[in-house]
């Protein structure tokens, strides 16, 4: 193939969303998957600040591989906790009020000496992503 036809090929590919990888000499096309914004559906719930909750976002998340151990719970009200195992075999818990802005979630701590923080959030289908970490939906 000529550098033309290459030059054209690539941008082709890239056009069509996708990108090229080389693997053994060879190249293959990979789709691109689009990024998933944060879901704007909200609850009929009010948060106690006048804030909505995601519809999609209410339920428990188990983070992936962990067997259901770390678990982090959204309710319609605007409150969250998360549960944790601890290295001596129990349970650890935090739990505060949370909002959502876009794609950023902010997390208050009113019980179990956790940090407050806030996040980067987005759902692909039942997968929570929470700053990177994957969360299953239980």
């Amino acid at each position: 193939m000529t550098r033309a036809g290459l030059a054209s090929t690539v941008a082709a590919a890239i056009l069509a969303g996708g990108f090229l990888t080389g693997c053994d000499g060879g190249w293959t096309e990979k789709p691109t998957p689009p990024p998933t914004p944060a879901v704007d559906q909200t609850t009929d719930a009010a948060t106690p600040d006048g804030g909505s909750v995601p519809a999609s976002l209410v339920g428990d998340w188990a983070r992936e591989g962990t067997s259901g151990m770390n678990v982090r719970s959204f309710e319609p009200d605007g409150t969250w906790t998360w549960t944790v195992p601890t290295p001596s075999g129990g349970v650890h818990q935090c739990s505060g009020p949370f909002t959502v802005s876009g794609d950023q979630i902010a997390l208050r701590v009113a019980a179990g000496g956790c940090v407050s923080v806030s996040k980067t959030w987005s759902l692909q289908r039942d997968v929570l992503i929470l700053d990177g970490l994957r969360y299953d939906r239980q």
